[in-house]
């Protein structure tokens, strides 16, 4: 679903260079009934009412292809069906039809904007939740940061999250066939010192002032389960300190695990209880 023009062009003001396409909009169940004859008439006559109080939720991509891909899709529709919020996606500069080269600092203000955008347009009126899965957990988390004194940021939740991006590399299944190599790691750190990536989810965990859940699979291969153990452990000395700094007061930190269950790195949206358990844990809005 796109914008319509007015609502574009105003977007295209606020984004001013930033060139990824915001096109994906699955709209809450609670309004189906109503009909507006174009998006112009929807964004002004529902989405930002001063009557609307419908959540809503920021799905942030993994790193292959586009936010078009079948897992990514089936996992906004269950958001959206289930938790009845607006869910929103879009892919990065760089990814699918969006243009310019994809960069951390790029892709992090890239959602940046949109968050901004949603939050404008409905004048802070609704919550915002935050869903990033592989490396849009890194940039949902980098993000969340950003945000540590916007209450409107209910939560966050990383889907298949990762330490930081090198040790995700060097533990993803394609690397077993290289890591025993001598020049293997001294390659990699070189590499992703020359690109400027370093996506440190486990330094950013410590500043997140919201609730925060992670999801994953042991049988995750592309990244290890052992990510989120290690997260979980520095999120759980970073809420002890903060809880005796009085910092990030509103940090908490929850794991929900998925043990022989198949669903590797892409398939947690097939979970049946996905929902009803983070319900209990990070989304508590009653509609």
């Amino acid at each position: 679903m796109e914008f319509g023009s007015s609502l574009r062009k105003t977007f295209l003001h606020v984004c001013r260079f930033v060139s990824f396409r915001f096109e994906r909009h699955f709209r809450s169940p609670l309004i189906v009934d109503e009909t507006f004859s174009n998006d112009d008439e929807y964004f002004s006559k529902h989405f930002s009412s001063n009557s609307s109080k419908i959540p809503i939720l920021i799905y942030l991509h993994g790193n292959a292809f586009d936010r078009s891909v079948f897992n990514r899709r089936e996992m906004c529709q269950k958001l959206r069906h289930e938790l009845k919020f607006d869910v929103f996606s879009f892919d990065y500069r760089g990814f699918g039809d969006s243009t310019g080269e994809p960069s951390e600092e790029g892709l992090v203000r890239d959602a940046r904007v949109l968050y901004d955008f949603l939050r404008h347009l409905t004048d802070g009126r609704r919550n915002i939740y935050i869903w990033g899965q592989s490396l849009g957990s890194a940039v949902a988390c980098q993000l969340a940061t950003q945000l540590s004194n916007d209450k409107i940021l209910r939560g966050l939740v990383l889907e298949a999250p990762f330490i930081n991006i090198q040790q995700a590399f060097q533990t993803h299944w394609f690397a077993s066939f290289f890591y025993w190599q001598p020049w293997f790691s001294v390659l990699i750190h070189r590499a992703f010192d020359l690109t400027r990536l370093r996506f440190q989810t486990r330094g950013y965990l410590s500043s997140l002032n919201c609730h925060c859940v992670l999801l994953h699979a042991d049988d995750d291969k592309t990244i290890p389960y052992q990510h989120s153990k290690e997260l979980l452990k520095a999120a759980i000395a970073a809420r002890e300190h903060n809880r005796q700094t009085k910092k990030n007061v509103r940090f908490q930190i929850d794991m929900i695990s998925y043990h022989r269950k198949s669903f590797g790195h892409s398939l947690i949206y097939q979970d049946p209880n996905l929902i009803p358990s983070l319900k209990r844990v990070v989304f508590d809005e009653h509609l």
